[in-house]
């Protein structure tokens, strides 16, 4: 009762945000996965030509093969997530990087490796679906005319044999190409690797093909036939997830390679490399 004779009411609501974070405290996290590189068989009877990247899915940044940026994952604090970190091809695809969020509403969130290529007219393409395919999977585009596909654009978009670039993310704090794809040849002619860490190609002459550089996914670049051919590996992926520092503490598990810094507001943890858990605090 008030003191006036007539009852108060206290109000009681809580968004809805609010009741479910006190059962279930939870975290807003985005996130650059990065398949690994595509290689090619090594092969002193065949040119090995440009290799694709690894796919590229992202909420900080338009995805592989022109997707629109994701919604951030939320995810449950002390909750154990599976992260994987794709190693670059060598003598085949790339392998797949991932985050494994099938507790939470997204499910498991994959970027396959990119495609080894050998002895065909089209570049390994990114996200090839099959070993040694010059097709393009959603999150990455084909390998044309020797050139490997990168996840920004096709291979040769830049010129013949060159290998298509990746794309360019913010996510760490300064904007930085990811998934490109690796360069061909011809005789005389080099291709060069796609920005985002395509390897060069080689040529007949000098058969010094680049890899992939590591951490980006990048493809590896296409030999030469004729001469003793060094198979280029492909850059690994990379796994990066950044979240407001007053939200949460990250834990990285045993088996994951990782470093953390911050910008601003924000923690960035980078995790380069192996299979493991990470959970918030």
């Amino acid at each position: 009762m008030s003191r006036f004779g007539s009852r108060t009411r206290v109000s009681t609501a809580v968004s809805t945000w609010t009741q479910a974070d006190l059962l279930f405290p939870r975290v807003e996290v985005d996130y650059l996965i990065v398949g690994g590189g595509g290689s090619s068989i090594s092969n002193i009877n065949s040119s090995s030509y440009g290799n694709g990247a690894g796919g590229l899915r992202s909420s900080y940044s338009v995805q592989g093969g022109g997707i629109a940026q994701a919604s951030k994952l939320i995810l449950t604090k002390n909750t154990n997530y599976a992260v994987v970190v794709g190693a670059g091809g060598s003598n085949s695809n790339g392998s797949t990087s991932s985050i494994d969020t099938t507790l939470a509403v997204e499910g498991k969130i994959e970027s396959l490796g990119g495609s080894g290529n050998d002895n065909s007219f089209a570049g390994g393409a990114a996200v090839g679906g099959s070993a040694f395919s010059a097709t393009g999977g959603t999150y990455g585009y084909n390998g044309v005319n020797r050139g490997g596909g990168g996840a920004g654009e096709a291979g040769s978009t830049d010129g013949a044999h060159h290998g298509g670039d990746g794309v360019s993310n913010s996510i760490t704090g300064s904007a930085t190409f990811y998934a490109g794809g690796g360069g061909g040849n011809t005789d005389s002619v080099r291709g060069l690797g796609g920005d985002g860490g395509g390897g060069n190609g080689s040529t007949y002459y000098d058969n010094n093909a680049t890899p992939g550089t590591a951490n980006t996914g990048g493809g590896g670049g296409g030999g030469w036939a004729g001469q003793p051919k060094t198979t280029q590996n492909g850059g690994s992926g990379i796994v990066i997830l950044r979240f407001s520092t007053q939200q949460g503490t990250i834990t990285v598990g045993a088996g994951l390679t990782s470093s953390s810094t911050t910008s601003g507001s924000d923690t960035i943890v980078s995790i380069t490399a192996g299979s493991g858990n990470v959970s918030w605090a």
